[in-house]
């Protein structure tokens, strides 16, 4: 019961997404963890090989994201600063607003993450090195959350950190792919 209820915040995706992947009713998992049932041996087996599944597609992305990929840091001091910026609104954001607590796709350990992750890109950004998988999972995990997000200055951040935090990644990849 440890692995179901630290699975949705470790691997990055909500409860319902794991109980859709394993093919089970919504909220199972609560029930299971609220209540203390015990989940039938089919039932606990499609949940753990629904997140050995998961967990093995973030160990690829995490293998493949972290490769050699330290660049000299393409953003111009306005820009950095401008992403700065926006990360440091939508940490606010995401720090104080209570609508998203009732969203399952940001759970509060996954609240707790993006922060954290915001917080790194935002100290990343000082420096004259970036890496990019780091780049890209905080751009991935704002993604994430751009739907369920009601205030239409944070939706631009969002947006805009989106777009600003891809354009290095996508430039490497080509980069990458061109030397190929």
């Amino acid at each position: 019961m440890e692995i179901v209820k630290r699975a949705p915040s470790v691997l990055g995706e909500s409860a319902a997404q794991l109980e859709d992947l394993a093919g089970l009713a919504p909220k199972r998992f609560d029930y299971w963890i609220r209540y203390g049932s015990r989940p039938s041996r089919a039932s606990a087996i499609a949940t753990l090989s629904a997140i050995i599944e998961t967990a093995n597609e973030r160990l690829i992305d995490a293998e493949r994201a972290h490769i050699g990929r330290w660049v000299d840091t393409p953003y111009t001091l306005d820009s950095a600063r401008d992403l700065q910026q926006a990360l440091t609104e939508i940490i606010e954001f995401v720090r104080t607003s209570n609508s998203l607590s009732q969203v399952p796709e940001l759970e509060e350990e996954n609240r707790r993450h993006l922060i954290s992750l915001c917080r790194t890109v935002i100290g990343l950004l000082e420096g004259p090195k970036v890496e990019l998988g780091l780049l890209e999972q905080c751009a991935q995990a704002l993604k994430k959350i751009a739907p369920v997000i009601v205030s239409a200055a944070v939706s631009a951040a969002v947006g805009a950190a989106v777009t600003n935090l891809m354009r290095p990644v996508e430039h490497a990849c080509s980069a990458i792919d061109d030397a190929a």
